[in-house]
């Protein structure tokens, strides 16, 4: 428990875990093992304090800014998003190498962002983005795949037609 709240963590977790002090600067945190278990690992606790008015503000911030979306479905994101001085889109969509980015109509660089989400860089302004994904490899699978079962469709009939062929050679002995 945390200030008297309990919390469940995950057996592994490299994530911060926020806590904040009450009004007297004080935390105190608590924890309950499982008697069951003939061991207990801490792989990463990280507990790190908020400021809850900054966090409030930042949050704040962020919502104001969000990006207007167009468009929203599995592989394809799209709308408008104002940049101020210094800003960048931070999204929540998790880094892949098969998504592609436009920005007013022109590729745009991605970049992964918290080391886990896709960011773009802008100028200032008021733009539109496109986001869209296409599965990594995909195509190139899908001719191997045409290929291979035309190979296999050819050399059944050649395995059939050089059966008849020694059949036919057979009955004539």
């Amino acid at each position: 428990a945390i200030n008297g709240k309990n919390i469940h963590l995950q057996q592994y977790t490299d994530q911060l875990i926020g806590v904040q002090a009450d009004k007297d600067g004080k935390l105190t945190i608590k924890m309950t093992l499982d008697g069951r278990a003939n061991r207990v690992d801490f792989k990463y606790p990280r507990f790190v304090s908020i400021n809850q008015s900054a966090l409030t503000n930042k949050v704040n911030k962020a919502n104001s800014r969000r990006m207007e979306f167009s468009a929203f479905r599995d592989s394809y994101v799209a709308g408008n998003i104002k940049i101020g001085k210094n800003e960048s889109l931070v999204t929540t969509i998790p880094y892949s190498k098969g998504w592609k980015a436009e920005v007013d109509g022109k590729p745009a660089k991605i970049n992964r962002t918290l080391k886990v989400f896709i960011g773009l860089k802008m100028k200032p302004g008021v733009h539109q983005v496109t986001l869209r994904y296409k599965t990594p490899g995909l195509l190139i699978g899908a001719l191997i795949s045409i290929v291979g079962i035309i190979s296999l469709v050819i050399y059944t009939w050649y395995l059939k037609k050089n059966k008849q062929a020694d059949k036919s050679s057979n009955e004539n002995k």
